[in-house]
């Protein structure tokens, strides 16, 4: 598989361009790369690097918030969201879909 990675890169890049292009292959089930650790990278990769916004001010970069299943989705759903939905709800009562508050009823 890493192979294969390699050479359809390399048959990409066959005319090489101005601009740095870098691939990260890996297979490894011993020294995995986790979707942490390189939400670890970007993180500190745009710290170190700032993009900067319309205004000319640097945005700042959050963390990231790995749900570990859809218990946890529902969890974090009720915590930063409920509030909002439930407005909505007093606001637009016929408005809402059947097939949302029957999910969010489920929370």
């Amino acid at each position: 598989m890493v192979v294969n990675s390699v050479i359809a890169a390399m048959a990409v890049h066959q005319n090489p361009s101005s601009h740095t292009v870098v691939y990260h292959i890996s297979s490894s089930m011993r020294n995995q790369l986790l979707a942490g650790d390189i939400a670890q990278l970007f993180i500190d990769y745009f710290k170190k690097s700032s993009w900067i916004d319309e205004r000319g001010k640097p945005v700042k970069v959050k963390e990231f918030c790995f749900l570990n299943g859809i218990a946890s989705l529902h969890n974090y759903i009720a915590i930063h969201y409920m509030l909002s939905i439930n407005l909505i709800r007093l606001a637009f009562p016929k408005n809402i879909a059947i097939n949302v508050n029957s999910h969010i009823n489920s929370l």
